[in-house]
């Protein structure tokens, strides 16, 4: 993708090596789940980004999370592979 080649233009490297790993949550996905539940409306597109958002949140428990998973024998796979930033 063309985002990997993008150079920060306010410091050194690439763009996209600043972009954090971890989001914040104001509480309106998790407002409109119980909305939805409250008056027995399926919402599962809105419940899954907001269970993603919530376990990006959770920065710290994934890195302890993907320690266990290689200690038994699941790498990362994307990690694992290089990204070529020149293409």
């Amino acid at each position: 993708a063309d985002i990997f080649g993008i150079k920060d233009d306010k410091g050194e490297g690439y763009l996209v090596d600043k972009v954090l790993d971890k989001t914040g949550m104001k509480g309106t996905g998790k407002w409109t789940v119980q909305q939805a539940a409250e008056l027995s409306i399926a919402a599962p597109t809105i419940a899954s980004s907001l269970d993603a958002r919530f376990l990006s949140g959770m920065k710290e428990e994934r890195v302890e999370a993907s320690k266990v998973f290689k200690s038994g024998g699941f790498g990362d796979i994307i990690a694992d592979q290089a990204v070529d930033k020149k293409k």
